[in-house]
């Protein structure tokens, strides 16, 4: 959108050129709707737009047959010189029923699926949340994290639950910002920098206050996981006691902690070079100190933190001799749980390695996991969910490829933070 006036507050007419069964929509809400018409407005935070100010609303319109719905929008009390920027809406393309300004399609179904991956983990966020908050449903929760007078909000939920297990968080944060530096280009060109500098900021911030190095402590979990396993409801409602654990000097852990390492020094490249200056020295000092720490300290942290050792232990199928199956649909299939995310960050990989020349048309076709000529990995549809979670990769099928849309079955379906990491970077 393009409006030639301030607008304080603003709503738009979506025509579509056939009947549309559902909308879904990012940045507004629907206000109402025909079968070819939706009028939709801004959400709270996103009310005034500036003359000339571009304004980018992603969504999908979902219609019946085999040929995508096409249409125009129109600003209410814009004028006629709106117009719709490049790199616009999956809502069609340029046809342009009834007048108006054309609703074009978004260039890449990747591009769309980068957005939506940086949206999930904008929904795993623990805390006190910003004003900027894309997730309606998505309130304040465990504001209260902490351990002997120490703050520990913030950070990601790991999974569906809502422990914050510092080892898989760390590596995700890692993996993130390296996919960011890496391709920084394919982040520009889609729109999501500025999105991708706010999501990659949260789970560093959590880091800063986990690593204490005038104690030489380091936090590296919040939550009982088997206590969180035993309820089933939204974080903003639980009462549960949160319990911290952490490593020292006499509970080592240099695992998890060069994992945070990895994090922040990645994060200090990320800030300095593409984001905020000075949140990146903020890094670079913390991954320093905890780099020394790591050194003087080795040892495995479930050795000592014990609660992590059913939740987040040592594999050992990809070390030599180690092998792995693969689906008839053509995914690497590591494990029942998560297959998905064992395929994708093994992707993002290749990615990387074809991007430096390394058996680039191999590394490049191993990383499209699912072939583009075959049907049979669509999943089915179940009952809608009061809530939607947007962009998360859920765990996948079994090794023969089938997948089970339900909700009951959290094997296949449900996401963590470690499923996106290595998927959005090969995105």
């Amino acid at each position: 959108m393009n409006p030639d006036h301030d607008l304080h507050g603003w709503k738009v007419h979506l025509h579509f050129d056939k009947p549309v069964d559902n909308l879904e929509i990012w940045r507004a809400e629907v206000e109402s709707h025909s079968p070819t018409e939706w009028v939709v407005h801004n959400v709270a935070y996103d009310a005034d737009l500036s003359p000339g100010a571009n304004y980018q609303v992603d969504f999908v319109a979902r219609a019946g047959g085999d040929q995508p719905a096409h249409g125009t929008y129109s600003i209410e009390g814009a004028g006629s010189a709106a117009t719709n920027p490049p790199g616009g809406n999956p809502g069609g393309n340029t046809a342009a029923p009834g007048g108006g300004n054309p609703i074009t399609a978004a260039p890449s179904s990747g591009t769309a699926a980068l957005g939506m991956s940086i949206l999930f983990y904008d929904a795993q966020r623990s805390g006190r949340l910003p004003a900027n908050n894309p997730i309606s449903w998505r309130g304040d929760s465990a504001v209260n994290d902490g351990a002997d007078g120490h703050d520990l909000s913030g950070g990601w939920y790991d999974a569906g639950d809502h422990v914050k297990f510092n080892l898989p968080m760390s590596f995700s944060s890692w993996v993130l910002n390296y996919g960011f530096i890496k391709f920084q280009d394919a982040y520009e060109n889609s729109g999501q920098k500025d999105m991708m500098c706010d999501m990659a900021k949260w789970p560093l911030e959590y880091f800063l206050k986990c690593w204490i190095p005038d104690q030489q402590t380091l936090y590296v979990q919040v939550g009982d996981g088997y206590a969180d396993h035993g309820y089933w409801g939204r974080p903003e409602n639980m009462h549960m006691g949160r319990p911290a654990y952490k490593v020292n000097a006499g509970c080592h852990g240099s695992d998890v902690a060069g994992d945070t390492v990895s994090a922040m020094a990645s994060g200090y490249l990320v800030y300095k070079d593409i984001c905020d200056t000075a949140f990146a020295d903020r890094l670079l000092t913390a991954a320093k100190s905890l780099y020394t720490f790591a050194k003087n300290n080795r040892g495995k942290y479930t050795d000592c933190v014990t609660q992590a050792k059913d939740f987040y232990g040592y594999l050992h199928s990809y070390m030599p001799g180690g092998s792995v199956a693969m689906t008839p649909c053509g995914m690497s299939f590591r494990d029942k749980w998560g297959p998905a995310r064992y395929a994708a960050n093994a992707a993002f990989v290749a990615a990387v390695a074809a991007a430096d020349g390394l058996s680039p048309d191999a590394y490049k076709n191993y990383a499209i996991s699912c072939p583009t000529t075959t049907t049979s990995c669509n999943p089915g549809s179940g009952a809608d969910n009061p809530n939607v979670l947007i962009g998360g990769l859920v765990g996948g099928p079994d090794q023969g490829d089938n997948y089970d849309d339900r909700r009951d079955d959290y094997v296949k379906n449900e996401v963590a933070c470690d499923y996106n990491a290595g998927f959005q970077g090969a995105l």
